[in-house]
């Protein structure tokens, strides 16, 4: 995969998580255009590499930072 492409979709799940609108596992995939495995695998990598705390809500059926105001989003310079 292209840095370019790994960089869009931290920066997508990151608009997901910080508008609480990712949905389900199976729905923010699908918004992503990824597998679920393969957004599992994202979100394990970002939990290790950038330490960014992202928990899912049954309740709410939506992943959020569990703290407020916490982003992962990567700016890309063209």
């Amino acid at each position: 995969m292209s840095l370019t492409k790994y960089v869009y979709r931290i920066n997508h799940l990151d608009y997901l998580i910080r508008t609480k609108s990712s949905g389900t596992p199976q729905e923010c995939a699908e918004k992503m255009g990824i597998s679920t495995r393969h957004l599992f695998q994202l979100i394990s990598e970002i939990r290790s590499t950038m330490q960014a705390d992202i928990r899912y809500s049954r309740f709410r059926q939506t992943y959020y930072f569990f703290q407020e105001g916490d982003s992962i989003s990567i700016p890309i310079n063209k």
